[in-house]
């Protein structure tokens, strides 16, 4: 089986799953959220990077996403605007900024999470146990496999992805034992570009 149809399956997987949560009409309730704080997706990917990987320069974030770094500064001053991301001094170097989430921007990111992971579990509620745990097998190997091979893209230099099949488990109400949908990411200060240290 070649990329480009496994691409394809997974692709037809994201539809079943919008669809499911789209049912009875309306929005998803990730979509609804992103509405409601009126941030587009690269907002979004942003906000995902800065609240996962760190504080970032403006040229590590503009690589990132990939846009120019015009479109970049336009996109973060919508952000700092909403109070969902904040410039600050970097404490290694003064003549740098870097960009950092807020409190509100990483509350936003908990609930689009939540609210993906919610929808993702519906998709996924009518398949058999059989199969859950044949596709939970699979998956595990393809994260241990990329994780292997190379870095997620939102992680900046020096930052460690967490190990998919690791959670952060704490107890519950009644001493029930309950899991954190969030990944945790240990990062560490990005590390300047040569340009940046020219």
């Amino acid at each position: 089986m070649s990329t480009e149809e496994v691409a394809s399956l997974l692709l037809r997987w994201m539809s079943v799953s919008m669809r499911t949560a789209q049912r009875g009409g309306g929005l998803s309730e990730s979509l609804r959220i992103t509405a409601e704080r009126a941030v587009t997706m690269p907002m979004t990917v942003s906000l995902h990077v800065l609240a996962f990987a760190g504080p970032q320069t403006m040229t590590q974030l503009s690589s990132h996403l990939g846009l120019s770094p015009s479109a970049t500064s336009h996109l973060l001053q919508r952000l700092v605007e909403l109070k969902l991301a904040q410039r600050a001094d970097d404490p290694g170097d003064r003549r740098r900024r870097l960009l950092m989430v807020t409190g509100a921007g990483r509350r936003v990111v908990d609930e689009l999470m939540a609210a993906r992971l919610a929808e993702l579990r519906a998709s996924l509620a009518p398949l058999s146990v059989p199969t859950l745990s044949r596709l939970r097998a699979s998956l595990v190997a393809v994260l241990d496999e990329l994780a292997a091979s190379a870095r997620p893209v939102c992680l900046a230099p020096g930052a460690e992805p967490p190990h998919p099949a690791r959670a952060n488990s704490r107890r519950g109400a009644g001493g029930s034992k309950t899991t954190s949908t969030t990944p945790t990411y240990k990062t560490r200060a990005p590390r300047r570009s040569s340009q940046e240290r020219a």
